[in-house]
Formats: structure tokens, sequence, C-alpha cells
């Protein structure tokens, strides 16, 4: 056997026990059951892809693989590198945070002029 080959043995479920997973206190809900291809590639299916839509659409997954043999995607978003600094930055990102909290409550200000508000800050 290959050395950091990891062997699991197939788990059945009984009749009636949920198929739902929990790791480090997050609960994984089971979609679907899918076959690897010939190249070991698996399709999300339409249902993971509308729900990735909501989310922000992302090209991009990183993989994780536990110790069980549990393979978790992680979607991952691609940051435009002049932006980046908002995210390399900790008190900016809390800073962010706030602002977008404080947006999704509804405590924002309109302003007619942008340019006047701006001077009187």
């Amino acid at each position: 056997m290959e050395e950091g080959l990891i062997v699991m043995e197939p788990r059945t479920n009984q009749p009636g026990e949920s198929q739902d997973i929990q790791v480090s206190g997050q609960v994984f809900k089971y979609i679907d059951s899918k076959t690897l291809d010939d190249k070991y590639r698996v399709s999300l299916g339409k249902k993971i892809a509308r729900f990735l839509e909501g989310i922000s659409s992302p090209r991009s997954m990183d993989i994780f693989l536990s110790a069980e043999g549990y393979i978790l995607l992680r979607p991952m978003a691609h940051i435009p590198a002049n932006e980046a600094w908002i995210w390399q930055d900790e008190a900016i990102r809390n800073s962010f945070a706030r602002a977008m909290a404080e947006a999704r409550t509804g405590k924002t200000t309109s302003v007619d002029n942008l340019d006047d508000f701006l001077e009187d800050l």
C-alpha cells in the first residue's frame, strides 16, 4: 500500500438514519450521492451550483481531507490585487465588518452631495 494513502470502509446508513454529519461543531447536510468518472472527477450538480451562486459564484475551491476520509470543499473568491489590502490588515477588516453590519441594519446616511459630505468629515 502507498505511504500516506487513506483507506476507508464504506459507511452504510440504517433505514431512517440521518446522513448529515457533524464535524468540529458544524453540521454538514447530506445533499446527494455522486459517482466519480474514470478520471476521479465529480460534478457538484445543479443543487450545489444554485447554492454557490447565492454566496458569490466562486470559481475555485480549497480542498481539505480529514484522517477519517472526509473531503471538505471551501468555496473561494478571487480578490483583485488592489483590494487585497483590506483583507491583509485585521483592524481594517474589523472596521469593514462593522460597517457592513451597520449597513445591513439600516444605520446609513443619505447625502445629496458626496463632495460636500466628504469635505465635512
